[in-house]
């Protein structure tokens, strides 16, 4: 079951950001809302499934503790972006 919802988050456009934590870019508040509610149809009758919503800028001001730094991702050719 984690795996089928795992590999349809990535279809979808989702990218692994640290262990069971997923990313999607999306073009503001109505293509948040419309993976939102992508995100419900598949989402397990088991488990426990979070959405946050954050700004580009917000998203960029994350710090990093452990780990090593990866090479800067692509910059993206959206103005205003919402995280979901």
């Amino acid at each position: 079951m984690a795996t089928s919802f795992r590999n349809a988050l990535v279809n979808d456009g989702y990218y692994m950001v640290q262990y069971s934590v997923y990313a999607r870019l999306c073009n503001g508040p109505d293509g948040a809302e419309k993976h939102y509610e992508r995100l419900k149809k598949i989402a397990p009758s088991t488990g426990s499934i979070r959405v946050l919503s954050v700004t580009e800028k917000q998203y960029a001001s994350i710090k990093i503790i452990a780990g090593e730094k990866k090479p800067p991702e692509k910059e993206s050719k959206y103005i205003q972006l919402t995280f979901i």
